[in-house]
């Protein structure tokens, strides 16, 4: 095996462009209508800090019959390397002719699929439950501390994506 060759979980069987990326806290009537994509192959995004899009869509999803696989945010990456992504679908909290506002990390998946020239769609996020992060959010994980003492944080909750990314 060379040094640049990765070794895959057993279980991880994806095919090139197979993989549908969905990332934000979606409505609720956008994922009812994924009932008619029973057979793609969805990944949600976990969503830090909060991890509220990793139990609210995995929830939904679910719901509905569908069993979604859920990465670590920064593992999106990965999948655009290895051709993997097809499509990605952005919650936005509001929009206008410039762009949207989206949830955190919306922009690096942007940049990602317009690189890997993969289509990005931006579909309107749940107003409930409201998404807020602080300080001690990104500090603990599940309730363990994770950085030291007084590392200093920074927590923005949603970012601008230009409407040139979007399909």
């Amino acid at each position: 095996m060379s040094k640049h060759e990765v070794l895959y979980h057993e279980d991880f069987k994806a095919k090139q462009r197979s993989i549908v990326l969905l990332h934000g806290i979606f409505e609720p009537r956008f994922i009812e209508g994924l009932k008619t994509r029973l057979q793609e192959t969805f990944y949600i995004m976990e969503g830090r800090p909060s991890l509220q899009a990793a139990q609210i869509n995995c929830r939904r999803l679910n719901k509905i019959g569908i069993t979604p696989t859920l990465i670590c945010d920064n593992m999106a990456g990965f999948l655009f390397a290895k051709d993997l992504v097809k499509e990605v679908y952005i919650a936005y909290e509001s929009s206008d002719e410039q762009g949207s506002y989206a949830a955190i990390g919306s922009l690096i998946l942007a940049v990602l699929a317009l690189r890997h020239q993969i289509p990005v769609k931006a579909v309107p996020m749940d107003p409930q439950p409201k998404v807020s992060a602080v300080a001690q959010d990104l500090a603990f994980f599940m309730g363990k501390r994770v950085a030291p003492k007084g590392v200093k944080t920074f927590v923005p909750t949603r970012e601008f994506v230009s409407k040139k990314y979007y399909v």
